[in-house]
């Protein structure tokens, strides 16, 4: 696999974190880069791309939701899809869905890295 040359995955990271940082503007300007920048990366780090985009840049949750969903279906041992898919789902009436995904993520850091 080749490098990212353009560091895409770095742009989407940088949006997470200037997202929770209440810097939402940055956050959507680093998940469009980001987006934009996404061919040359493997297809599990698109996903978080993609999902980052969704939630951060265009406010479409539900789409970053069903980005996490397919993440999880083709990559079901990757716990960062199921961390990332709680992230999404703290809003009003997601809650419960929310700690589900937080639980499935503990689980996996559990079995990846027992403490």
């Amino acid at each position: 696999m080749d490098l990212d040359a353009n560091f895409a995955l770095a742009y989407s990271w940088m949006s997470n974190c200037l997202q929770r940082s209440q810097r939402s503007g940055l956050g959507a300007e680093n998940a469009r880069k980001a987006y934009a920048l996404r061919e040359k990366v493997s297809e599990r780090e698109r996903f978080g791309i993609e999902a980052t985009y969704y939630a951060v840049a265009t406010g479409e949750l539900e789409k970053a939701a069903q980005t996490d969903g397919l993440w999880q279906q083709t990559y079901p041992r990757d716990g960062e899809g199921l961390h990332v898919d709680g992230i999404r789902f703290r809003r009003p009436g997601k809650l419960g869905k929310a700690l589900e995904e937080f639980r499935a993520a503990l689980r996996w850091i559990q079995i990846v890295r027992p403490l």
